[in-house]
């Protein structure tokens, strides 16, 4: 069983908490703590023990601010982690890296942007003109820039939300820029000059562009 006692006065030493009394009988005789238990001065009541990887440890949470660079702040975490002198026994583990998934995720934009890249160049050079295939594929760093640039002007972080608006709107980019790419090149066939053949080739698809991009939202 469980009993809970409650003394008026409050002891810490475990010789003390064991004079506390039970009983008091009517001849003066006291029946302690100590008579009927053993009190031992030791640290047994853990309400919670956290253990990084079998052994005792602390946890220590690191987040970024919002105007703080993550990859930035986590690199001289772990510059200050691999440097810090502890004492011996002691040592520190790093855990639940966020900013993993976060490059994980730039470096997927990335790659993605420059297949993209390479596969709308590709594509337009095979099928239509080297010149056409080179003004097409040079759009998509720059809708990609210029995106960059609303978002820093207008005081927006690259994050994980934003980095995976981009990979679908670098899917939508790469899929219009070769359908417009080549309209534009079937006006040319038609006689017309760049600049009417381009303005003629686009409007001609901007519907259904602008359909697909609804489409994609």
């Amino acid at each position: 069983h469980e009993f809970l006692l409650r003394g008026k006065n409050r002891h810490i030493h475990g010789r003390e908490i064991a004079g506390l009394p039970l009983v008091t009988d009517e001849n003066g005789v006291v029946l302690a703590v100590g008579d009927v238990a053993s009190v031992r001065d030791e640290f047994i009541d853990t309400t919670s023990i956290t253990r990084i990887n079998g052994q005792p440890g602390v946890a220590i949470a690191i987040k970024a601010g919002e105007q703080e660079d993550l990859l930035a702040m986590t690199e001289q975490v772990r510059q200050y982690v691999a440097s810090a002198m502890l004492p011996p026994g002691y040592d520190f583990q790093v855990w639940a890296d966020s900013s993993v998934d976060v490059r994980d995720r730039l470096d997927l934009l990335v790659r993605n942007g420059l297949q993209g890249l390479l596969l709308v160049f590709l594509v337009l050079a095979l099928f239509l003109e080297l010149r056409l295939s080179f003004w097409v594929a040079v759009g998509i760093p720059v809708a990609i820039l210029g995106a960059c640039a609303i978002l820093y002007q207008a005081d927006h972080t690259l994050n994980m939300l934003s980095m995976f608006a981009f990979l679908i709107a670098l899917g939508i980019v790469v899929d219009d820029a070769i359908v417009i790419g080549e309209n534009i090149y079937a006006h040319r066939e038609q006689g017309k000059r760049y600049l009417q053949a381009a303005v003629d080739g686009t409007l001609e698809v901007l519907p259904s562009v602008t359909t697909s991009v609804n489409s994609s939202q």
